[in-house]
């Protein structure tokens, strides 16, 4: 699989906005609360209202790091396959035979440090939480 992320996007934006849709009314909840209790110009409005941005910036930011491991996850699952098609292909089993497990686990090692060599060359997974600041906030 040439990119793990593909066809997750639908996913991030539904995601994104169920995040965005479960605050979208807190802040004028807040308000009124605050205002009928006679809090409307206290500093607990300011605070309440940027401790709600705080834990929906925070739901998003676990959203972004699961989508993330999703990914990675499925990368794994990916190279997993190939190199158990490339073992069958070969005839080589990963029981009984010395010789097909060295073989079996010196393919792991490679396909292993390619996919480092992947992630650590972009990001890990191409993900970088500075490029959705603008979503977050």
């Amino acid at each position: 699989m040439a990119d793990p992320s593909q066809g997750t996007e639908p996913l991030r934006i539904a995601g994104r906005a169920k995040i965005n849709t479960l605050y979208s009314g807190a802040p004028d909840m807040i308000s009124r609360q605050l205002n009928a209790r006679g809090f409307g110009n206290s500093g607990k409005k300011g605070k309440a209202l940027i401790m709600t941005d705080l834990a929906r910036r925070g739901q998003m930011a676990g959203f972004e790091g699961n989508l993330a491991e999703n990914i990675l996850n499925r990368q794994d699952t990916t190279m997993d396959l190939a190199n158990r098609l490339l073992a069958a292909g070969r005839g080589v089993s990963t029981s009984g035979n010395m010789l097909g497990g060295a073989v079996s686990a010196g393919s792991e090692t490679l396909s292993t440090m390619l996919l480092l060599q992947k992630l650590l060359g972009s990001g890990v997974g191409g993900f970088n939480p500075a490029s959705y600041e603008g979503v977050m906030g």
